[in-house]
């Protein structure tokens, strides 16, 4: 199996109505995969705490994988 490696672009290829950014990703075919190497940032508006739920497949490996990334949004927790 070969396994090509893209980038995608650091600006976004557009911006959505509530300010996130949004980069096309190109189409897969039957068989194809991918993996995305992501940084993200919740930010609740609401007067709700904001609850979410995240899940990885294969498990997650553990909290050494992840690290802190500094975002748009000053954390206030």
């Amino acid at each position: 199996m070969t396994l090509e490696t893209r980038n995608i672009a650091a600006t976004p290829d557009a911006i959505a109505p509530d300010g996130s950014e949004v980069r096309l990703l190109g189409a897969l075919s039957r068989g194809s995969m991918a993996a995305f190497r992501l940084y993200f940032q919740f930010r609740c508006d609401g007067g709700e705490p904001l609850e979410a739920v995240a899940v990885t497949m294969p498990p997650w490996p553990g909290a050494e994988e992840a690290f802190v990334v500094s975002g748009i949004w000053e954390p206030t927790v």
